[in-house]
């Protein structure tokens, strides 16, 4: 006869419940139609696997969690080193190599091995660096040098990947590391928009000897923003600084002809006239004429305001006669200099249309002579009512 423990018992009898059980379940499963056996199937499978996603966001919350956590009280930590090192005058009185040791320790041997720390520490130093100018600006770009980012950004702009490549022109321009000039010349013609973008405005702000040198290897076009972006970046130089543009005017890239034209208006550079009264000259004979280009060249004449741009636009209108904008245009800028009393006659035609701009901006432009509106009225010339009421109210109008 079999001798049974006492501890032998409960397990025995959970034995015969869980089989008792799981014959219930079997016929349970195999007493329903197989369509209604699948929907089972399926909705634990999705119910498994939600609770698979709830677990891992929730870990995945806790994680982020606790790295915002220790990324913040890294901050405040950082805080008190970047303070230590800007104000600390002591640091200036001792050697080159024991600074460089001092900063080290500062802010921890062990912790700028740390990638974590390391990359917390960059953006922070960068942070401060783009809020600050003059002494302060430069000794973070020191602080930067000693710490060793610049081999981190040496790595970024050799990577094989162009949204590396261009992290690192970020980090070169605002931090404004001149010795990756020569590295960063090489991505201004970057078949890549973003890369090309990024390296040009970049270099502009890096090369204030020879700014725009890529402009006589570039192909593609620059696109208006583009353009904004490098006149932002000429915009912090210094008036001497600025270089003249003339010399790009013969560019074969229509947008940089039309870029070149917009600085030499805004930078008002006198001396390039004659130059634009050639480009004028040559897009009209040329069989593929670029409007742009006209129309841009005759703004900046219009921007310089001089007798001298004034006398450019007058031997352009007599040359231009075919394209309704362009005269217009001209006019416009003939008007924003205004003309002298012997150029009345010069414009006297236009009137004699049906066009509303064209007659209106003819009055604009004979009105900034000093005596215009009454050289007009003395011609007596025939006047239609269309024509009668547009010259009346263009000559209403305040300057």
């Amino acid at each position: 006869m079999l001798k049974i423990s006492l501890l032998q018992i409960p397990l025995l009898s959970f034995s015969r419940k869980f089989n008792f059980w799981k014959i219930k379940a079997i016929e349970l499963w195999n007493g329903h139609p197989l369509i209604l056996k699948v929907i089972w199937a399926v909705t634990a499978f999705f119910l498994l696997l939600f609770i698979v996603f709830l677990f891992l966001l929730i870990l995945s919350r806790i994680y982020k969690n606790n790295i915002n956590k220790k990324t913040e009280r890294l901050k405040e930590s950082l805080q008190e080193s970047f303070s230590m090192y800007l104000f600390n005058e002591s640091l200036e009185n001792i050697s080159l190599k024991e600074k460089n040791e001092d900063i080290i320790k500062l802010f921890g041997e062990d912790n700028l091995k740390r990638p974590f720390y390391r990359t917390i520490l960059m953006k922070e130093l960068m942070s401060l660096h783009i809020n600050y100018s003059g002494e302060i600006a430069e000794k973070l770009k020191q602080l930067f040098l000693i710490l060793g980012f610049d081999k981190e950004v040496q790595k970024k702009l050799r990577s094989r990947y162009w949204y590396i490549k261009a992290n690192g022109i970020n980090i070169v321009q605002q931090m404004n590391l001149e010795q990756f000039s020569s590295t960063v010349l090489q991505f201004v013609v970057d078949p890549n928009y973003i890369l090309r973008s990024e390296a040009q405005v970049a270099y502009v702000n890096l090369n204030k000897r020879n700014p725009f040198v890529f402009f006589v290897e570039l192909k593609y076009q620059i696109s208006d923003w583009d353009q904004i972006k490098l006149h932002n970046a000429l915009m912090l130089y210094e008036n001497s600084e600025i270089p003249l543009m003339g010399k790009w005017l013969k560019s074969d890239n229509e947008s940089i002809v039309v870029f070149s034209l917009k600085m030499i208006g805004f930078y008002n550079q006198q001396e390039e006239i004659d130059t634009i009264k050639k480009v004028i000259v040559l897009e009209c004979l040329k069989e593929n004429r670029s409007k742009n280009i006209k129309i841009q060249a005759i703004k900046t004449l219009g921007a310089l305001g001089s007798k001298e741009s004034s006398k450019a636009l007058f031997e352009y209108l007599i040359l231009e006669k075919r394209n309704r904008k362009i005269i217009i245009e001209t006019l416009k800028s003939l008007a924003s200099i205004g003309i002298f009393d012997d150029d009345v006659d010069k414009i006297v035609d236009f009137l004699y249309t049906n066009d509303y701009d064209l007659i209106f901006h003819s009055c604009l432009a004979i009105k900034s002579a000093p005596n215009g509106i009454s050289i007009l009225q003395n011609k007596g010339i025939e006047k239609t009512e269309f024509m009668d009421g547009i010259i009346t109210y263009a000559f209403s109008l305040k300057n």
